[in-house]
């Protein structure tokens, strides 16, 4: 969020605040959604499907945090960050 704050006219920062603040709420709520039915696809019974849907579960963040870094470095790059 502090980002988008530095980023957007002072008139605007309480729109900005307003608007990043449930999308990240809902973001959350979607993520533990689908990551919960990745682990219930890749489950079954016993401790063997535990492991099972976690590893699944854990390859799927690792990729989703690897595009998430790559689409934040590609739309934010560093000439659109105004200085500290």
């Amino acid at each position: 969020m502090a980002v988008a704050v530095r980023v957007t006219d002072p008139e605007r920062v309480g729109m900005v605040a307003g608007t990043v603040s449930p999308l990240a709420s809902l973001g959350a709520g979607v993520g533990t959604a689908a990551l919960g039915a990745v682990f219930a696809r890749h489950g079954g019974q016993g401790a063997q499907a535990v492991t099972e849907g976690a590893r699944a579960v854990l390859g799927t963040s690792a990729a989703l945090a690897v595009l998430a870094v790559l689409t934040t470095v590609t739309l934010v790059g560093p000439r659109r960050v105004p200085p500290a």
